[in-house]
């Protein structure tokens, strides 16, 4: 019943894109797999960048109770939020969005920062905003 899953011993991600109800679930799937990976090969990188982030409280959350998926959640929820705000839009209005994912899965907006930060985002037109909050 999984979407996807990431394979250790292997070092690859098995996806089901049958039973995906689209493009956005299929981003979003690949990008939590891609976090679990990231865990497994980075696993003191993510402990230092998750201190202090708070746990889900929602208990009908995916990743509720369990730190691993929360994690990786919080990883999908940031891709998409980056993915999302490619084009223009106001500043304002995209940190608001930032806090509704934030809400949704602690460790979002932490990971939005970070991702950022990274060459694949140097263009993108929040980078500013979402690594320092100043909106002009």
């Amino acid at each position: 019943g999984r979407l996807g899953e990431y394979i250790v011993r292997r070092d690859s991600l098995a996806l089901d894109p049958g039973r995906m109800m689209g493009a956005a679930q299929l981003r979003h799937t690949l990008a939590h797999e891609l976090g679990h990976r990231w865990q497994f090969r980075a696993p003191g990188q993510l402990a230092m960048l998750w201190r202090g982030v708070d746990a889900i409280r929602d208990p009908k959350r995916y990743g509720y109770g369990n730190p691993t998926e929360h994690q990786a959640e919080a990883i999908a929820f940031a891709i998409d939020f980056l993915q999302t705000t490619t084009t223009t839009i106001d500043p304002k209005t995209a940190l608001t969005l930032l806090d509704h994912y934030e809400l949704l899965v602690p460790g979002t907006r932490m990971m939005v920062r970070y991702l950022a930060l990274q060459p694949v985002y140097r263009g993108h037109a929040l980078r500013e905003v979402v690594t320092t909050g100043i909106t002009r």
